[in-house]
């Protein structure tokens, strides 16, 4: 409905502030300005003009998926305005169901449906949909009686059940963890209220248990015969609305696996000539590790300031000589900030000690990690040989990537879900054009465990052969 046939149904304040306002008449839209409207929704971010029940719109970092299961709701209650009814967002977590899909200032439900809110939820002006907002629970009640829950897949969204929904956003489903409670047992029965819809949004995670239902998404893809309308939104496509260095960024992992995943909300399979699988992974998995006789973490500092990550991660060995890796804190830090943190995990894990890469200087390293309290031995180490010969070791811990019967019995176990790291290690490849700090950290933490010989490298052409020659026979 464009804006001229809106304006005979509200009053010019209704019609500034009804999410229908967003979507352009075009059919297809990049969502720039024209004729009159502001940065509005592209196309792909549209409710389709017709749809059996579940939409899902799969998207990389800042590709706007949220601003779109949010605007995708708020429409759907308005254009069933006229019947007050129950609806409801499911996110991760309740926490995030609130902050995030309820509560954002930028691409809430509260600032779909045309209030004007603070930071943290606070309504400043209700607009001429809402009636009142709960922060404690995540309820909104609107003006014609209707309500909104809010709910949290972690914890099966059981609040949804026995509700008589007439749609609800689900967002990030590829990170839900008890995704199969969620959707087949809460949601799936509590949507049966006209218009009964279903909005997904998310990007996928291959490291994660809810791709099974990201895959169950779309398998069910209408243009393969199913029924549900599956849309893919770009990172690229949302630039105008990005900080333009954190775009530049964003491309340093351009033409790489984690591309695909991170800004196309590609569901990525196993990458032949990554180092590792995620079914390797999963058969590996423990949920808690045993008593550990060694810990180490693993540092591998940025590169530079501008944008490059530094890899911190956790590793510990058991007295069968097991690994198990423990947490992964890697993130774009700043040098101030990660000796610190590096500090803290020592503390938190009784850390035995630092071996930090220096090939950006060792000196400058040593000083940052004493600088955050780091009382722990600190052994600077150079990186004289690649990526693949120092990773090639510690992934032979774990057997063959695409063998299952060389996984039993291995030494290499995650402890619980690091799905960033994961991601990472069992998509990058030699070929890639982006440093993987995690896993570089990674590689470093395990070395200091001694675990892997006087001679990693001679080890693993050990292992090399004997893989070699299996493939032959």
């Amino acid at each position: 409905m464009i804006l001229s046939q809106l304006a005979n149904l509200f009053d010019p304040v209704s019609v500034e502030k009804d999410p229908r306002r967003l979507y352009c008449a075009r059919e297809v839209c990049d969502g720039k300005p024209h004729d009159g409207l502001g940065q509005h929704a592209r196309s792909v971010q549209r409710l389709p003009k017709e749809w059996n029940r579940v939409m899902y719109m799969r998207g990389g970092r800042g590709s706007g998926k949220t601003f779109a299961g949010s605007l995708g709701l708020a429409v759907l209650i308005v254009e069933n305005w006229d019947t007050p009814s129950e609806w409801a967002v499911v996110a991760p977590t309740a926490g995030d169901a609130r902050s995030v899909c309820m509560e954002s200032i930028t691409s809430g439900l509260l600032l779909a449906l045309g209030a004007t809110i603070a930071s943290g939820g606070t309504i400043l002006d209700p607009g001429p949909w809402i009636e009142s907002y709960s922060k404690t629970t995540g309820t909104l009640h609107l003006k014609n009686g209707g309500i909104v829950y809010s709910d949290g897949a972690d914890d099966g969204a059981y609040r949804i059940q026995g509700k008589n929904l007439a749609a609800i956003w689900a967002d990030e489903v590829g990170l839900w963890k008890k995704w199969d409670a969620a959707w087949n047992e809460s949601i799936k029965y509590a949507v049966r209220k006209t218009p009964a819809k279903i909005i997904a949004t998310g990007t996928p995670k291959k490291s994660l248990p809810a791709r099974k239902l990201v895959l169950q998404l779309l398998n069910d893809d209408v243009n393969k015969g199913g029924k549900t309308v599956c849309r893919q939104l770009l990172t690229s496509d949302n630039a105008d609305n990005l900080d333009p260095e954190t775009m530049a960024e964003f491309m340093n992992s351009k033409g790489t696996a984690l591309e695909r995943q991170e800004l196309m909300g590609e569901l990525l399979e196993d990458v032949e000539g990554a180092l590792w699988s995620s079914g390797q992974l999963d058969a590996l998995r423990v949920q808690e590790g045993p008593e550990l006789v060694r810990l180490v973490i693993g540092v591998d500092p940025a590169g530079s300031a501008q944008g490059d990550t530094t890899g911190i991660v956790v590793a510990g060995k058991d007295r069968a000589g097991h690994v198990y890796i423990l947490e992964d804190r890697t993130g774009q830090l700043a040098p101030h900030s990660w000796g610190g943190i590096i500090q803290n995990l020592a503390e938190k894990w009784k850390a035995d000690k630092i071996i930090a890469e220096g090939n950006f200087g060792g000196d400058m390293v040593r000083e940052t990690l004493k600088a955050g309290g780091v009382t722990l031995p600190i052994e600077i180490v150079h990186a004289s040989r690649g990526k693949r010969p120092r990773a090639e070791p510690v992934a032979a811990l774990a057997g063959d990537p695409s063998r299952p019967e060389t996984w039993e019995g291995k030494r290499f176990h995650i402890v619980g879900s690091l799905p960033e790291l994961e991601d990472e290690i069992t998509t990058w490849t030699p070929e890639d054009n982006y440093s993987p700090g995690r896993l570089d950290a990674l590689v470093w933490a395990v070395n200091g465990l001694g675990v892997l010989g006087p001679d990693p490298v001679a080890a693993w052409l050990g292992y090399a052969e004997k893989r070699l020659a299996a493939q032959k026979t």
